[in-house]
């Protein structure tokens, strides 16, 4: 079973606090200066000096943090790490967190990641998601442009859903390419079911599967959309093929227009 300490023990107790997400563990850092001395502060002080606290979250971080309760959550969490044959990567990691990633103010603090953390680190990635119900002209081009990205030496990213973001990783795999799918629920669930086989060749072929959500938090309504941020952020750019209005792509594409990435689209056919 892996083991964390100092720091990075810390900054993993942060994010199971109830009502701490990652903009609320980045304010806390930089309001006091490390993971363990917001833990070590009272909760009044960190009330007062983190913007958005309240007494609420504060009084969670405090129970969090209490020495018997740290012990078994961050003992729970690891053996379910280790269940789901992954591994703990925090922001504090500089050399094994997504360069892109790291600097947007609502980056995970901790990322659990199953497979290649060399392919986790890379720069050079490009996300590729789209409609679940794609058509057959959807699937040919979302597979055209994967396979033309994983010859050009990128990785793809996407979301492992099914249509486009399987065709997705589907394509980078056949061209000889690695890609990196990002789970809308911990690492102990696969998503969709009959996609195992698919995400045990991104793992078997040099690539990742990865989640901001502890092992065991199964998928939900509330974890898909929140992923997409992290699809986008990994990525110099999106491209979205076929989405329809509502869809969690177009979440995407909105979610990289505001972190200032490029957007590309393919709404329809092209010839």
């Amino acid at each position: 079973m892996e083991s964390l300490e100092g720091e990075r023990e810390a900054l993993l107790l942060l994010t199971l606090a109830k009502g701490w997400g990652p903009r609320l563990v980045r304010r806390a850092i930089e309001a006091l200066g490390s993971p363990s001395r917001v833990l070590g502060a009272s909760a009044a002080t960190v009330a007062e000096v983190v913007e958005g606290v309240g007494a609420v979250r504060a009084e969670a971080l405090l129970r969090a943090a209490s020495h018997a309760a740290a012990g078994a959550q961050i003992a729970q969490t690891l053996d379910a790490v280790s269940q789901a044959q992954a591994q703990v990567v925090t922001l504090l990691d500089e050399e094994a967190y997504p360069p892109l990633l790291a600097p947007l103010p609502d980056a995970p603090p901790v990322l659990y990641v199953r497979g290649s953390l060399t392919a986790l680190a890379q720069w050079r990635c490009v996300a590729v998601v789209g409609s679940r119900r794609m058509s057959h002209y959807g699937g040919e081009q979302a597979h055209r442009f994967a396979t033309g990205f994983a010859q050009a030496g990128l990785r793809v990213v996407s979301g492992g859903a099914r249509g486009v973001d399987a065709a997705a990783h589907e394509a980078a795999l056949t061209a000889g390419g690695n890609t990196i799918v990002v789970q809308g629920a911990g690492l102990a669930h696969t998503y969709p079911p009959e996609h195992a086989q698919l995400f045990a060749r991104v793992v078997e072929q040099g690539g990742c599967v990865l989640s901001e959500l502890a092992p065991e938090v199964p998928p939900s309504r509330e974890t898909f959309p929140r992923r997409n941020r992290i699809i986008a952020g990994m990525s110099l750019g999106t491209l979205v093929v076929e989405a329809p209005r509502t869809s969690g792509a177009l979440i995407t594409a909105r979610c990289a227009l505001e972190q200032g990435r490029e957007v590309f689209a393919v709404p329809g056919r092209l010839d």
